[in-house]
């Protein structure tokens, strides 16, 4: 948590080109940290895999990749997942990806291809047909609702 702080410090001081983009980035990471320690404690493998899922939110990762940060074989790694979280590791990803998309399409002016680079997909079209999936609407009906009740747009 204070290496984030730090880093959103640092982020705000120098105000370098997309700094607002890194800021809803780590942003979300902090909220997620602090989420975390709030938490039961969860085995140091499983808080391994957590913590790398939360700082590559915005690329996609192999279930190979996890196993090996966590230092797990992947079913053991499943089973962990799936005992603390009732999600299997992908499925935990994705959900971490489309809640941080939720957030960035509701509370920044970003476009939704935007969002979905920021996320890490190629695809608008991919995402957003993922994001319905899992958010049951479209990102572009979420942004309609959102425009509908006369939330303002914030600058992030």
């Amino acid at each position: 948590i204070v290496a984030l702080l730090k880093k959103i410090h640092r982020s705000l001081t120098e105000k370098k080109s997309g700094f607002t983009l890194e800021l809803s980035h780590l942003g979300y990471r902090l909220l997620l940290e602090l989420g975390q320690n709030r938490a039961r404690a969860y085995p140091a493998p499983l808080n391994r895999a957590l913590e790398f899922i939360n700082q590559n939110l915005g690329r996609t990762i192999a279930a190979q990749e996890l196993n090996r940060v966590a230092g797990l074989s992947q079913t053991h790694l499943n089973r962990l997942f799936r005992r603390y979280l009732r999600s299997s590791p992908m499925q935990f990803f994705i959900g971490q990806r489309m809640a941080w998309a939720h957030h960035l399409l509701v509370e920044s002016g970003r476009s939704v291809k935007e969002v979905a680079a920021t996320v890490g997909y190629d695809d608008p079209l991919y995402f957003s047909a993922q994001f319905k999936k899992h958010a049951g609407i479209s990102p572009k009906l979420l942004r309609d609702k959102r425009k509908k009740a006369g939330r303002p747009k914030s600058a992030h």
